[in-house]
């Protein structure tokens, strides 16, 4: 059975870290360019040169998301194509490359475009993901203060509940500083130890219906 085009002025690019390759024209002729942002020009430039409307190019992590961008940009319509799928359609010839079965798939219409959310959604997920990377890495930043302070036999989290809190860091900063801890510190700590205490007991107490009265001895 013979395939039919569905699309006429189809184009695929195969992106690697150093080199893009771009398949146009009914003779599937490569072109080669390099990754700065002048070679993406250039490629563009020659896209519209032949009269390309759609475009198909592989999902390949960061190093497509600036050429995606700016083919957007310049009009094209841009698939982006899981590398995976790519697999499960046979017919492939072994001596093809990358870009020329991309456009020969697309010009068929076997390609399944990937969803893109618009650009005030990427912005909030990458917003997302850099607050959770900036979580992450400040748990571990903790335990290393933690694991430090205990080899240095400094038990500052049983007095403390959060070493990392305002008043954990003043303590951090003051023994940075070569300030004496252990004289002038401890009654201080243990003294708002016990107002936390007793201000987690007047607000147990009143979840209970309960007030508490001090006791004049």
């Amino acid at each position: 059975m013979k395939l039919t085009q569905i699309r006429e002025n189809v184009a695929g690019i195969d992106i690697g870290s150093e080199q893009i390759f771009l398949s146009i024209g009914p003779e599937q002729t490569i072109h080669c360019f390099g990754t700065f942002t002048c070679d993406f020009r250039s490629a563009i430039e020659l896209l519209k040169t032949h009269n390309v409307q759609s475009i198909a190019m592989e999902s390949t992590g960061v190093y497509g998301v600036i050429l995606h961008e700016m083919l957007q940009q310049a009009g094209f319509e841009v698939w982006l194509v899981n590398p995976a799928h790519l697999r499960y359609v046979p017919g492939r010839k072994s001596d093809a490359a990358d870009c020329q079965w991309l456009q020969q798939l697309h010009s068929y219409g076997l390609l399944s475009n990937s969803f893109l959310p618009d650009a005030s959604i990427k912005a909030l997920r990458a917003y997302l993901r850099l607050r959770e990377r900036y979580v992450q890495e400040s748990a571990k930043a903790v335990l290393h203060m933690q694991r430090a302070l205990t080899l240095m036999n400094i038990r500052l989290h049983q007095v403390i509940s959060q070493i990392h809190g305002a008043s954990g860091m003043r303590v951090l900063r003051a023994m940075t500083q070569g300030m004496e801890y252990v004289e002038q510190g401890v009654e201080d700590y243990e003294k708002q130890y016990q107002e936390r205490r007793l201000h987690n007991l007047h607000k147990q107490a009143r979840r209970l219906g309960y007030t508490l009265v001090e006791l004049n001895e």
